[in-house]
């Protein structure tokens, strides 16, 4: 899947898709209308349903970067999990790290705007580049919108945000140029 390109996954959806390499948002949107926005890397299934029912009823997957995935047909994973993992570790492992999504979404949920940025740039921690004490390097594909989208702002505030921060000198910034 190229960087830019969506794929949007219904109930309906026969396969299953395992990320070996790139970053995607996934935009799941839920019975009030209400969308949640994840950064999904590798190496993680962006659904993991293990059976029909649990198919979400709409899932947007946009590629951040250039993105490689497997493509697995639903019964057929369901048939191997059942024979090579007969006491479900895959499915626990899974069970546990969504739960660990769940409750970071109710937590930013429960905050105020200005700490969901900051809840959310902690977050986004997890896929930067340390490069000293205090310092991270975000990766290129986070901008001011997918950071509103991510915090649950709006991109206005989180611009005024982001450039307070950097007006009072705790937060430094740089654009980087790609070069050919």
């Amino acid at each position: 899947m190229k960087k830019g390109d969506t794929l949007v996954l219904d109930s309906k959806n026969k396969f299953f898709y395992m990320l070996e390499s790139g970053y995607l948002k996934k935009t799941y949107t839920d019975i009030l209308n209400i969308q949640f926005h994840l950064i999904v890397k590798p190496p993680h299934f962006p659904i993991f349903a293990t059976t029909e029912e649990e198919m979400p009823e709409s899932v947007s997957l946009n590629a951040l970067t250039n993105v490689r995935w497997w493509k697995i047909d639903f019964q057929f994973f369901k048939k191997v999990l059942y024979s090579e993992d007969p006491r479900s570790y895959l499915v626990l492992h899974n069970l546990l790290f969504v739960k660990s999504r769940l409750y970071e979404l109710v937590v930013k949920d429960q905050m105020g705007a200005s700490d969901r940025i900051y809840y959310t740039l902690l977050q986004l921690l997890d896929i930067s580049l340390v490069t000293g004490r205090n310092r991270a390097e975000f990766p290129r594909f986070l901008d001011y919108t997918l950071l509103a989208e991510l915090a649950s702002t709006s991109r206005s505030y989180t611009v005024t945000l982001l450039g307070e921060l950097r007006d009072k000198g705790i937060l430094v910034t740089h654009k980087k140029t790609v070069e050919t």
